[in-house]
């Protein structure tokens, strides 16, 4: 808990001094453009990853249904009197 802190407060200030290094650089509606990207980007990514969790979801949804039903017609062949 108290590393996560650290490391929290560390990307903070590491990002802060990006911001500073941009700025001097580029100018400031260029490091604002920048970090602007930079959150977009990172948005973009946990939105990505949310999807495919939800993809797995359903691929794993969908081979248990096509389980059921192969077993379902098999149960059907196999045991008819």
């Amino acid at each position: 808990s108290n590393g996560s802190l650290r490391e929290n407060l560390s990307s903070t200030a590491t990002r802060e001094r990006t911001v500073v290094m941009r700025t001097i650089l580029y100018g400031k509606k260029a490091a604002n453009l920048y970090t602007q990207a930079f959150v977009q980007n990172t948005q973009a990514r946990a939105l990505y990853q949310e999807s495919e969790d939800t993809y797995y979801r359903a691929n794993d949804a969908a081979s248990y249904d096509d389980w059921r039903r192969a077993r379902h017609q098999w149960d059907y062949f196999y045991n008819r009197h």
